[in-house]
C-alpha cells in the first residue's frame, strides 16, 4: 500500500474519532465539545485537500445515476460541515470570539443541530458508497492471497447485524426527532457508560453506510439494465 493512501486513511480514521467525540457533546464536556470539532474542521479541510481531484473533475465527464448520488452525498457531507463549523464558532465560549457571528444564538443552536445530526447521516452515507472498496481491503489484509469463500458471506452478515444494531439505536437516541426538528434538546443519559455511547453511535454509522452500500449496488444495476 502507497504511503499517501496510508496517510489518507490515518486521516480518515481520525476524522471519525473525532466525529464519534463530538456527537457526546454533553458527555465530554462543552469546552473539549470545541476543541474536537476544531480538530474535526481541519481533519475535514485536510481530507478534502488531499481528495481535491475529485473537485476538479465534478464538471467533466457524463452524471450517470450512480454519479450524481455520490456528487449529492458529497457536497451535502461538505454544506453540512461548513454549517456546523460557522454555528458552533458562533456558539463558542472558550475558542472563538467573532463579532459578526455573536448574535443569533438561538439560530445558530438550530442551525448547529439539524448540521451536526444530517451532517452525521451524510458522512455515514459516504462512507457506505466506499465500502466496496474497504471490504476489499480487509478481504485483502485477512487472507491476501486466495482469500477463502467464506470471508464475504461473513462480511455480509456481521455488515446486516450491525445495521439491525443501528436501527435500534437510532431509535433509541431520537435522532430523526433531532434531524426534523421534532424535538430541539437533546438528551443525553449521563449515568451510560461513554463506551456504550459510541459502540450506539459507531451501529447508527453503520446502518447509513449499510444502506448507501446497497443503494450504490442498486443504482449501479439499474445502469447495466439501462446499457442492455
Amino acid at each position: 500500500m502507497k504511503a499517501s493512501v496510508k496517510f489518507k486513511i490515518c486521516v480518515d480514521i481520525m476524522m471519525t474519532a473525532a466525529l464519534y467525540a463530538c456527537m457526546a457533546y454533553m458527555l465530554v464536556g462543552e469546552e473539549a465539545h470545541e476543541w474536537i470539532g476544531s480538530g474535526l474542521a481541519l481533519l475535514f479541510i485536510l481530507h478534502n485537500a488531499l481528495n481535491r481531484k475529485w473537485y476538479a473533475a465534478l464538471l467533466t465527464g457524463r452524471y450517470t445515476p450512480l454519479r450524481a448520488f455520490q456528487t449529492a452525498v458529497n457536497l451535502l457531507c461538505l454544506v453540512s460541515m461548513a454549517a456546523a463549523a460557522v454555528s458552533g464558532a458562533a456558539m463558542s465560549r472558550y475558542l472563538y470570539d467573532i463579532p459578526f457571528l455573536s448574535g443569533g444564538a438561538s439560530l445558530a443552536r438550530t442551525v448547529h443541530m439539524l448540521a451536526a445530526y444530517w451532517g452525521y447521516c451524510f458522512i455515514s452515507l459516504h462512507l457506505g458508497l466506499h465500502w466496496s472498496m474497504m471490504l476489499g481491503m480487509m478481504k485483502n489484509a485477512a487472507a491476501p492471497q486466495n482469500a477463502p469463500r467464506w470471508i464475504t458471506p461473513l462480511l455480509r452478515t456481521a455488515g446486516a447485524a450491525a445495521a439491525l444494531l443501528g436501527a435500534h439505536a437510532l431509535m433509541r437516541h431520537s435522532l430523526l426527532d433531532y434531524m426534523f426538528l421534532r424535538n430541539q434538546f437533546v438528551f443525553f443519559d449521563t449515568e451510560r457508560p461513554l463506551s456504550l455511547f459510541f459502540l450506539d453511535y459507531a451501529a447508527i454509522m453503520a446502518l447509513w453506510a449499510w444502506l448507501a452500500h446497497y443503494a450504490r449496488l442498486a443504482l449501479i444495476k439499474m445502469s447495466v439494465r439501462k446499457v442492455k
